[in-house]
């Protein structure tokens, strides 16, 4: 699983569907999200967002600690369906990516910069947006 073995993952509402893939308190978290906008067209060079995860613990049994919350990345490249985005959220020096990383992204990971209320990890070294600060994921 991309959290243990990157160290970060990016939420996929594909896999939000099989049973067992999050954990379940993560997925109710996520459905109450109400201002996500799917529904749009994507461009390069806008500002999207979307949900990110980053170990803080190394695993154990197959078990890692995670803090979660939102990443704006600017899209820099587009290649079929296929997305190349810069972080340009400034993120605690303990994750593994930084402001300017590039990622690769899909459709599916993306959402409009328009989540109300969304508050940046840059004050938020040690505490995350919405998860408690601490969560096990299992890898499946």
């Amino acid at each position: 699983m991309d959290l243990i073995k990157n160290k970060y993952h990016i939420f996929n509402p594909e896999n939000a569907k099989k049973k067992g893939y999050y954990p379940r308190e993560l997925l109710q978290m996520i459905e109450e999200l109400p201002n996500f906008e799917k529904e749009f067209n994507i461009e390069v060079g806008e500002i999207y967002t979307v949900r990110a995860f980053f170990a803080i613990s190394k695993p154990i049994n197959n078990e890692v600690g995670y803090q979660s919350g939102f990443l704006d990345v600017k899209l820099i490249m587009n290649e079929s369906e296929n997305f190349i985005g810069e972080v340009i959220t400034e993120l605690p020096p303990m994750f593994v990516l930084k402001k300017g990383s590039k990622i690769k992204l899909k459709k599916r990971d993306l959402y409009t910069n328009r989540i109300i209320n969304k508050q940046s990890w840059s004050n938020q070294a040690t505490q995350v947006t919405d998860d408690p600060p601490t969560q096990n994921w299992r890898k499946s």
